[in-house]
Parts: C-alpha cells; sequence; structure tokens
C-alpha cells in the first residue's frame, strides 16, 4: 500500500513470489529512454502480480525526446497478472506527470506494457541545427524562441545546436542531453526555470562578435546530472546550480550575484576568466579552480573551495556558519583585498602560500585552520599586506613544520600552536587579552611587535632579529630568546607568570631604555643582561639567575640600573661567576647557593637588605650607600669598593 518505485535514475526490481498491490499503493516509473532496465524501470515477478492502486510516469533526462511512436516499453513481465490500476484502465491513454508527453497503457495476461508514444502539448525537441529552421525542431518552432510555463525543450543528439545572435527564454523546462550549443554576437539563453544538463558538450561563442552569455535567473535552476559540460560564455547566476553527477566547470567568466547557490554532491569548477561578485551567495559545491573573483560579497552559508586561481581587488566576507577550504598547492592570492572570516578558513594539508600586497588584509573573527605549514607573504608588493586576528578569533596550528609570516600579525585573540612553530617575521601587534598556547611554539621572529596590556602565553618566543615594544603585561610564560626590549616602554612581570631568559645565538638580551618589573618569576639561565639609557629591572618576586653571565650598560648614556626591592629575592644557583656592573639597589633579599656574584657598578644597600647563602656576594667596585640594618652571612667588601652611609651590619 506505499510506493514502488523500481530504480533511482532507472532500474530493475526483482520479486521472487507474487506482487500485491494494494488500493493506496503508487507504482512509479521513470523513463530515460527505450531500453529496458537501463533507461527505463520495470518489474519482473516470478509469481503472480495483482494490480490496483495508481500508475505513475515520469520522464528522467529528457527521455521524451528518445523514445519514439513505435517503440513498446514492458514496465512489468509476471506469470499472470489480475486487477487493474485504479486511476488508468488498459487501454487508456496515460500522461506524464510533467506532460511531456503521454502513452497508451496495455495490460494482458502476463505483461503491462506501453505503446504509442505521442509528445504532449508546449513539448519541443530541437535535434541539431539552426534554432529558427523548421525542420531542425519538432513539432515546430519555439515562438519567440521561448520555452512556456509548463513547456518542455529537449535538446537531443550529438550535433551543433546554433542560435546565433538569438535571445532564448526559457520559462519552463529544457533537458540537454546531448551537442555543443554554439552561439555568438550576443546571442543569449534566459534560464528563469529548469535546466536539467545530462550532456557531454560545451557552450561557446562559435560565431564570434560579442560574446554570447547564459543567464541563470533568480527563479532559474540549472541542474547536472551527467556528462563534462563546459561554458566558455560568460555564466551569469542569480538562481541554483545543483551538481549531482558528472563535471560541470566555467571558463567564460561571469557573475555571481545576490541570492545565487551551488548545491549538489558534485563540483561547479570556476576555471577560467573573471567572476564578479556582488551580494551573498551559498555553496556546498563551488570550486575556484583557476578563475578570478572580484567584487564585494559574502560566503552566507556552506563550502567554497579554492584550489587555484585568485580573489585580488576583492572585499570577500566568510559568515558564521561557512568555510572556505584552501586545499590545492597553488597560491592563495589576495592582492588589495579585504578578506574578512567569521566562519571558518581552513588552510590544507599541502595548501600553496597566501600571498597578497598592496595594503591586503585578512581578518579573522572566527576559526582559522592551518594544516598547511607554507608562507603568508607580500609577494604583490606595495604597502605591507597584514593578517590580523580578532578577540573572537582563533589561529589554530595543527602540522609539525613551521608556518612563516612574512606580513605583520595583530592578535587580540587566541593563537593555539598544537605542532610545529608559527614563525612571525613582519612584526605585528599584540593586544590585551590575546592568548598563546598549545604543545608547539609561537616565534616572534623579526621586525616589532608592539604588546599593549596583559596578554598570555605557553609558549611565545622572542627570539631572531625581533623587537617587543609597548606598555605590556606578560600573563603566563614568555621566553626571551636572541630578540630584544629596546624601547623606552614597561613590561611588567605578574605574580604567577614567568619570563625565561634562555640561550641566544648572539650570546644577549638587551632591554636599551626599556623597564622590567618582576612581581612573578624571572629566570636568567644564560647569556648577558645588557641595557643603557636609564633602562633598569625592578625585582618584586623572584629571579633565579642560572647564567653566571653579567648585567652591564653595553648601550651608553644614562646607567642602567637593578632594584631588588623588599619583597624581592636574587637567588643565585649555578656555579662560576655572575657580574652586574650597573648599579645593584637592594632592600630585600640576596641569596648565592652557588658560585660568586660580584657587584662593580655600586649602588645601595636598604635596611632589611639580606645577603645569604653557601656562596659568596662580593662588592668588587664602586660605591655602595647603606643604611639601617642589613644582615649577612657572605658578603664580602673588596677590590676598590667603597661602603659609605650611616648602618649596622647584622651577621
Amino acid at each position: 500500500n506505499g510506493i514502488v518505485a523500481p530504480g533511482n535514475s532507472a532500474g530493475l526490481l526483482n520479486i521472487a513470489g507474487d506482487l500485491i498491490l494494494g488500493s493506496s499503493a503508487t507504482s512509479q516509473f521513470e523513463i530515460g529512454g527505450p531500453t529496458r532496465a537501463t533507461q527505463y524501470d520495470a518489474i519482473d515477478v516470478t509469481g503472480a502480480a495483482t494490480l490496483a492502486g495508481a500508475l505513475q510516469l515520469s520522464f528522467i533526462n529528457g527521455g521524451y525526446a528518445l523514445v519514439q511512436n513505435s517503440d513498446t516499453l514492458t514496465l512489468m513481465n509476471a506469470a499472470s497478472i489480475t486487477g487493474a490500476f485504479g486511476s488508468i484502465a488498459s487501454g487508456n491513454r496515460l500522461a506524464a506527470t510533467d506532460g511531456t508527453g503521454s502513452f497508451l497503457v496495455n495490460v494482458n495476461g502476463t505483461t503491462v506494457t506501453l505503446t504509442q508514444f505521442l509528445l504532449g502539448a508546449n513539448t519541443f525537441i530541437w535535434t541539431g541545427g539552426n534554432l529558427n529552421t523548421p525542420t531542425n525542431i519538432a513539432p515546430s518552432l519555439l515562438t519567440s524562441n521561448t520555452v512556456p510555463v509548463g513547456g518542455h525543450l529537449a535538446i537531443s543528439t550529438a550535433a551543433d545546436h546554433d542560435f546565433n545572435g538569438t535571445a532564448v527564454v526559457n520559462n519552463g523546462t529544457i533537458d540537454w542531453i546531448g551537442g555543443n550549443l554554439r552561439s555568438g554576437n550576443s546571442g543569449s539563453i534566459m534560464n528563469s526555470g529548469v535546466l536539467n544538463d545530462s550532456a557531454t558538450a560545451v557552450f561557446n561563442n562559435a560565431f564570434g562578435g560579442t560574446a554570447a552569455s547564459f543567464n541563470n535567473a533568480a527563479t532559474g535552476s540549472y541542474h547536472k546530472s551527467a556528462g563534462t559540460t563546459t561554458f566558455v560564455v560568460p555564466f551569469i547566476n542569480s538562481g541554483n546550480v545543483d551538481v549531482t553527477g558528472g563535471v560541470l566547470q566555467f571558463s567564460g567568466g561571469g557573475t555571481i550575484n545576490d541570492g545565487a547557490s551551488y548545491t549538489g554532491a558534485g563540483q561547479a569548477t570556476l576555471v577560467g576568466g573573471t567572476f564578479a561578485e556582488n551580494g551573498s551567495f551559498t555553496s556546498t559545491s563551488l570550486v575556484v579552480g583557476g578563475a578570478t573573483l572580484t567584487g564585494t560579497y559574502t560566503l552566507g552559508g556552506g563550502t567554497l573551495t579554492f584550489s587555484s586561481g585568485t580573489l585580488n581587488g576583492s572585499v570577500f566576507t566568510i559568515a558564521s556558519g561557512a568555510t572556505v577550504m584552501h586545499g590545492g598547492p597553488a597560491n592563495f592570492d589576495f592582492n588589495g583585498s579585504t578578506l574578512v572570516n567569521q566562519g571558518t578558513f581552513n588552510w590544507g594539508v599541502g595548501a600553496g602560500p597566501l600571498r597578497s600586497g598592496n595594503s591586503g588584509t585578512f581578518t579573522n573573527q572566527g576559526l582559522f585552520l592551518d594544516a598547511a605549514s607554507g608562507q603568508v607573504n607580500n609577494a604583490y608588493g606595495g604597502t605591507s599586506s597584514q593578517f590580523i586576528n580578532a578577540p573572537s578569533g582563533t589561529y589554530s596550528k595543527t602540522t609539525a613544520s613551521p608556518t612563516t609570516f612574512a606580513v605583520p600579525f595583530t592578535t587580540s585573540g587566541t593563537v593555539t600552536v598544537a605542532a610545529g612553530s608559527l614563525v612571525l617575521d613582519g612584526g605585528g601587534t599584540i593586544n590585551a587579552g590575546a592568548t598563546f598556547n598549545g604543545a608547539g611554539q609561537t616565534v616572534l621572529d623579526s621586525g616589532t611587535f608592539s604588546a599593549n596590556g596583559l596578554f598570555n602565553s605557553a609558549n611565545l618566543l622572542l627570539g631572531g632579529a625581533a623587537t617587543r615594544a609597548g606598555n605590556s603585561t606578560l600573563g603566563g610564560d614568555f621566553k626571551w630568546g636572541s630578540g630584544n626590549f629596546n624601547t623606552g616602554d614597561t613590561t611588567t612581570i605578574p605574580l604567577g607568570s614567568t619570563l625565561e631568559a634562555l640561550a641566544t645565538g648572539t650570546g644577549f638580551h638587551d632591554f636599551n631604555s626599556h623597564t622590567f618589573i618582576n612581581d612573578g618569576t624571572f629566570n636568567w639561565t644564560e647569556g648577558d643582561l645588557r641595557s643603557g639609557n636609564s633602562g633598569s629591572f625592578v625585582n618584586n618576586a623572584n629571579f633565579t639567575d642560572a647564567a653566571s653571565a653579567s648585567i652591564n650598560n653595553a648601550y651608553g648614556g644614562t646607567a642602567a640600573s637593578f632594584t631588588n626591592s623588599a619583597s624581592g629575592t636574587y637567588n643565585k644557583i649555578a656555579p662560576g661567576t655572575t657580574t652586574i656592573s650597573i648599579p645593584f639597589n637592594n632592600s630585600g633579599t640576596v641569596s648565592v647557593s652557588n658560585g660568586t656574584l660580584a657587584f662593580t657598578g655600586g649602588g645601595t644597600i636598604g635596611a632589611g637588605a639580606s645577603y645569604v647563602g653557601v656562596g659568596q656576594t662580593l662588592l668588587s667596585t664602586g660605591t655602595y650607600v647603606a643604611s639601617g640594618l642589613f644582615d649577612s652571612s657572605n658578603l664580602v667588601l673588596g677590590g676598590n669598593a667603597m661602603l659609605a652611609g650611616r648602618t649596622s651590619l647584622g651577621g
């Protein structure tokens, strides 16, 4: 009592036993040509078949153009057939659901057949040649070259179909089964209805002159189900392009207008030309495969796949919920463009570099997935392009090889490096609220990075020739390699956070004119700390010295200084000698558990200061002004040093 449908786009249903159709059953048969089981549906029953309910016929793939009046279509074979279809009596004519044609239905003792096919009203078959030649189209020419509402036109046979300088309008249904479409001199097809394409063919401008075009209107639906179709002429889309099978490609440019959609499990590929885009479109099947996209446009939903081509000169927004997939080895070019990602940008494994220039920008407000381990650069020159990771943005790197940004990288959001390294070579900005995390590493490698406010890091490294500028607070764990803090700004290490001065290629950690305020932990493991021009380090918490190196005034000017406040502890833990040749002002604890800490730049010793540890603290050169009571278990006044001031020596 349900639906009996032998196939999906024609098939054979074999029933071992009896078939009994109830009064509410519907038997549906698709007809795509005169060949049983491959072009039209059929049922074979080994036992008895009892008929009832409705019989329904529908054409697929322009089958009405392939069936002849002389053909017999055997819908059913059975050992015996009794009963009758309730919707049609044997010997009567039954029209297809779309009205394109009708058959006589014949029921006898063992078969159900269709015979004497007739075209329906407003159904036309164009077998080739000039559209306006009466012998090329049956049963008659189209009125005003228009397929009317409810009408059908089949473009059949492998012959060329010519309409030079002619404007064809489809308000009904066109079934393109075979043969090239050839035009020129402003010839056009305006599709406001349905165009079903199962052909392997080309639409070209064979007659020259002003290019012909195909316009899929807002009400138009272009459905590709089989074969390979190439549009060499501009394709203008305001409606739906649905690719369920075959290959559909556009090499002549065109326009993608507001409201356009691309659907289906197959692909519609823009392989060449320039496509002007306007407004918002959606896609599950559109591929940019060599073409250029321009204009102001939005991917409103679904997925746009980019394998090659350019987005130069575009203002392109990826809406929330939408995805752009860059998956090919070719470059992803957006010279002079503004790209805004509110959804997902997927830079796939093996994908080519992102290239821009002339003030191009990529603003990530959603999710940027980096599996490419490639490069973002300013290949087109001009004013540098830039990448902006907004407060709502997440940049996620997932693969082991490095990714390099040769353009400024600005972040207010989250940068996650799960594997490998993200190398920033173009400078940029780190804004308040930014976060750097993951098992991999983010490297500030070259250029100037201006930081503002509190940001958090689990994996950020200042290295290479980079400069860290700006007044900022380092949350989490920040690593300092060979880069520098040579700016007149202030960096604060808050309680619970750590700044690690690691091994460097140069052997130096430079902070000329810069002020450090440590309220957390500063771990000095290797390399000299070099400053000058009133640079300063204020330690209010824990300073661990495992470097046995020097802190000096290498940049000259007004001497830099180190202040160990009343709450501060300077811990020297490694053998060897650390030399501090700038003024050292101590009101806290200096602990030397290993080696020697030598002061050669003078300084002050405040009341409450203490010097402890099994190592030695040596006042070697300079004047040290002491005030009040301080304690010592290892302090040595030696060399040319002078201890001045009114003081009490404890310990």
